[in-house]
């Protein structure tokens, strides 16, 4: 699995923090694990950040949840200059907000960008998993003992056992180990230039999806944040768009200026 820094202190953050920020690539592949991630009420206890070195840090939030603010987590979330790699930032998004009001800047999702893969490769878009995608690239991912196998079963809030066993901190890291820099690279250079600005519009859709049921008032519509009247569409020229107020209308060719409409 390679080398995995358990962070349990603030300053052991600071200082891991800061070696993330330093080194020559600034990518990383990022996944939060803790109690119903991405529901109401839900709560992140670790943090699995892998780098391109192979290095991989699993902050512990739940014994130190100073590691957040005092400890410089946040810097990563929020850096312009270190790209984050997700595999579906949703509910990781979606909990980091509610918990610790943080909004994701400079992201990757390689969710997403399978999806538009698939479209300009003349296939339906599709939403796969992360094991599948490690499947589809062969990346192999840790096999934990069969006790731990029937606690992530049986427990729902498995990530907030402490202390956190050998298991737990290799299963962290297989979320995030693939991601970086194995299906970011062989993700990024299947994406053509001309897809950038539709790639960049599904990861923003997909990071506020989970965010904004919650926020509108009963029986309101969701406005898609982009003007599909601007001549945006998807690879084949037609209208596509996985956000809640265009899925119902998938893959026809009219504008949406009707659809994509906020109602009182």
């Amino acid at each position: 699995m390679g080398r995995i820094k358990h962070i349990k202190t603030v300053s052991a953050s600071l200082k891991a923090v800061n070696e993330i920020l330093v080194k020559e690539k600034p990518v990383i592949g990022v996944k939060c694990l803790g109690c119903n991630v991405g529901e109401h009420g839900g709560e992140i206890t670790l943090v699995a950040v892998s780098c391109w070195d192979g290095q991989v840090y699993v902050y512990d939030l739940r014994t130190c949840k100073a590691i957040m603010f005092d400890g410089g987590l946040l810097r990563l979330f929020q850096s312009a200059e270190l790209l984050k790699v997700f595999h579906d930032c949703a509910p990781d998004s979606a909990t980091l907000t509610k918990q610790f009001s943080l909004k994701l800047r400079n992201f990757f999702d390689t969710r997403v960008a399978y999806s538009i893969v698939m479209e300009r490769s003349g296939l339906s878009p599709r939403l796969v998993s992360f094991i599948k995608l490690c499947e589809v690239y062969k990346q192999p991912l840790h096999q934990p003992s069969y006790d731990f196998q029937r606690l992530l079963i049986e427990d729902p809030n498995v990530w907030a056992r402490r202390p956190c066993t050998g298991d737990m901190l290799s299963v962290a890291a297989s979320y995030v180990k693939p991601l970086v820099p194995t299906l970011f690279t062989e993700l990024d250079v299947m994406l053509p230039p001309d897809t950038d600005e539709w790639f960049l519009h599904q990861c923003e859709e997909t990071r506020n999806s989970m965010l904004r049921p919650g926020s509108l008032k009963s029986g309101q519509k969701i406005k898609c944040s982009k003007d599909h009247t601007s001549g945006v569409k998807n690879l084949f020229g037609t209208h596509f768009c996985i956000c809640p107020s265009c899925v119902s209308n998938m893959g026809t060719s009219q504008t949406y200026r009707e659809t994509c409409v906020e109602s009182d």
